[in-house]
């Protein structure tokens, strides 16, 4: 008597690499959220918000496994209130082990 084992898979996997990075410019009319009779004499409410938000993004897609993951930060820069500049990161990541 004979016997055979056998194994028999197509495999295939894909990795991607996506760099992005989007610019955009705001205009606020009173970037305190107070109103503009509370605020100290000189203050200027009114102000241009321009955010830079740069993202790497990897999705994988393989015979058993695909996922994606994405990290990236936000850079926030008033024209007038310099103080109110602020930076910050971000992260998603997405598993799917179906197959």
């Amino acid at each position: 008597m004979l016997a055979t084992l056998g194994w028999s898979m197509n495999a295939f996997a894909q990795t991607r690499i996506i760099p992005t990075m989007s610019v955009t410019e705001t205009y606020d009319s009173n970037v305190f959220f107070t109103p503009k009779s509370l605020l100290e004499p000189g203050t200027q409410p009114e102000d241009f918000i321009t955010q830079i938000t740069p993202q790497i993004n990897v999705a994988h897609q393989g015979s058993r496994v695909q996922g994606s993951f994405a990290v990236g930060g936000l850079v926030s820069m008033y024209a007038h209130n310099s103080n109110l500049n602020y930076t910050g990161i971000n992260a998603s990541g997405r598993l799917d082990l179906k197959n």
